[in-house]
């Protein structure tokens, strides 16, 4: 008599396909936030996955997803920028010193970003006053008030007021130093609107405090919103509709929003 015996074969490392994903899937997390450790930023996910009632794994690839839904809308807005422009260049790291503002409290956005973690997504700074630029330069700097012709801008860069009058904006940008002015950088850039000094502990990984949104740090996009909506009330994110990125601000969201309007300079 023949009895077939069927043998298990283990898998690689002993990851089913889709614990396989996953890890695959926070190395790709850990390379586009540098600076935070993979323990950390694996509770965070989870911690996200909690709040918006879906899975560790679905909630892992749409952070991903909306990372580099924002490269990709940099990388357009530069394309379209270049071809528009005078002579047609299509230099990716065309740059110029940024222009004189109007008014304090205006913004920019800019194609050229600190590309941290090889991740660009955009750069944006709130004006201290017309001709000096206060903005989180990116990772490992300080962030600064600079002259606005000491601060270099990628091609398709855009000028905004808001719907606010010039003097509330004088005073979000006084606000804006006041607070911001000397903070390190944030590396968690997608989750930095939540409240600062946001730290929670998840039961899945007991012992590990989430730092959501460290306090005494600000990244470039979160300068920007955080000043406006901690000092004036009004919430400068264009786009929180998508998985991913409802806890996050990005510089080209702030562009999207209806209560920003460009200029040209």
């Amino acid at each position: 008599m023949f009895v077939a015996v069927v043998v298990a074969v283990p898998l690689a490392f002993g990851f089913a396909p889709s614990q396989a994903q996953a890890v695959d899937n926070l190395n790709k997390l850990a390379k586009m936030v540098p600076g935070v450790k993979k323990a950390k930023l694996k509770a965070s996910v989870q911690y996200l996955a909690k709040r918006r009632h879906t899975s560790y794994r679905k909630e892992l690839k749409a952070v991903i997803s909306s990372i580099n839904k924002e490269v990709a809308y940099n990388k357009k807005r530069r394309r379209i920028a270049g071809a528009m422009s005078a002579g047609g260049f299509t230099v990716q790291e065309y740059s110029v010193p940024a222009r004189t503002a109007k008014w304090a409290g205006d913004i920019f956005v800019s194609t050229l970003g600190s590309q941290s973690g090889g991740v660009n997504f955009g750069h944006t700074g709130l004006y201290y006053r017309q001709a000096s630029i206060l903005h989180a330069p990116g990772a490992g700097k300080k962030a600064q008030i600079q002259p606005s012709r000491s601060v270099q801008v990628g091609v398709g860069t855009v000028y905004m007021t808001t719907v606010l009058s010039i003097q509330k904006q004088y005073v979000v940008a006084d606000y804006a130093k006041a607070t911001y002015e000397g903070q390190n950088y944030n590396y968690m850039y997608y989750t930095n609107k939540f409240r600062d000094g946001t730290t929670v502990h998840v039961p899945m990984t007991p012992g590990i405090p989430v730092n959501l949104n460290p306090a005494k740090r600000a990244n470039c996009s979160e300068l920007v919103w955080g000043s406006y909506k901690n000092k004036a009330g009004i919430d400068l994110d264009g786009y929180t509709a998508g998985n991913g990125d409802y806890f996050a601000v990005f510089p080209w969201d702030i562009e999207r929003s209806g209560l920003t309007s460009s200029y040209v300079p």
